[in-house]
């Protein structure tokens, strides 16, 4: 169930397609695609100087003596290695956990306010996402949802309309800039899709293009398609699909069942070659 299509060749969107019911104007929900969302905000804080990439992460609650999340950083939860404990889909070293997008976010807003008042903490979070990614990138459908406590949701709950996350998309392969404008450093961009220890097809909240750690099942194409292909993926198949060489931005947005998507990914892989390479 493709509810929609939207193809970006070289910034313009070359096809879009609908499916009844749905429109331009449609938000669809992103799943676990929000954690790239939530990776690229952690590197525009991390950019501003809020945050530190390679420093024990800010949260009070591991600070005790004695308690070995005390060393987990900020690198370590951007490639799911931070070895807590919760389970989504445990791989040895690399466990794969909305929780811990979770936990990314909960640090952005504690940099942003100190209120634990919900409304504060989600106006503030909100307020940032939105000054300094969506609307820079005209993401005007773009809506987050929070939590009680006023965190934001970034491992699975964004929504948006399919043009919007393509701009997304075209923001990655145009390794952080919207019309020559620089927003977020391309060394960020470089980390984001430099493959993580733990897995070589996993970068930081990304997914690459390439074979797995071990056996392991295959994420995208490695083979069908280019190694520098990347994606922010969400369950029930929702896509934001990037070939730099190919200047390739391509969105699916729908409802498949998670172990039916491997004729959608042959698909992707044969789309992608159909355009020639810079």
């Amino acid at each position: 169930e493709t509810r929609a299509l939207v193809v970006m060749q070289g910034g313009r969107v070359i096809a879009e397609r609908y499916a009844p019911g749905y429109g331009p104007d449609t938000r669809l929900i992103s799943w676990s695609m929000a954690k790239s969302v939530t990776a690229t905000l952690v590197g525009l804080m991390v950019a501003d100087g809020r945050l530190a990439l390679d420093e024990p992460a800010p949260v009070p609650e591991w600070q005790t003596p004695r308690d070995g999340r005390a060393a987990i950083t900020l690198r370590h939860l951007l490639h799911m290695s931070s070895g807590l404990d919760h389970t989504e889909m445990a791989e040895g070293e690399f466990e794969y956990s909305s929780a811990t997008s979770n936990i990314l976010a909960d640090i952005m807003t504690r940099s942003l306010t100190e209120s634990k008042d919900p409304e504060v903490r989600r106006d503030a979070m909100l307020e940032y996402a939105r000054g300094r990614l969506f609307e820079p990138l005209g993401m005007t459908s773009a809506v987050p949802q929070f939590d009680r406590n006023g965190t934001m949701l970034g491992g699975s709950m964004i929504h948006a309309t399919a043009r919007d996350w393509a701009k997304f998309g075209e923001f990655l392969r145009n390794n952080g800039s919207v019309r020559s404008a620089q927003l977020l450093p391309t060394s960020w961009t470089r980390f984001m899709k430099a493959p993580s220890r733990n897995d070589n097809s996993y970068g930081a909240h990304i997914w690459l293009n390439r074979p797995r750690n071990d056996g392991r099942d295959q994420v995208l194409f490695p083979g069908k398609a280019p190694s520098d292909v990347f994606a922010a993926l969400g369950h029930l198949g929702q896509f934001v699909i990037v070939s730099p060489q190919h200047r390739l931005t391509i969105v699916r947005l729908g409802n498949t069942p998670d172990d039916k998507l491997d004729p959608l990914d042959d698909q992707f892989a044969k789309l992608i070659g159909l355009f020639p390479r810079r």
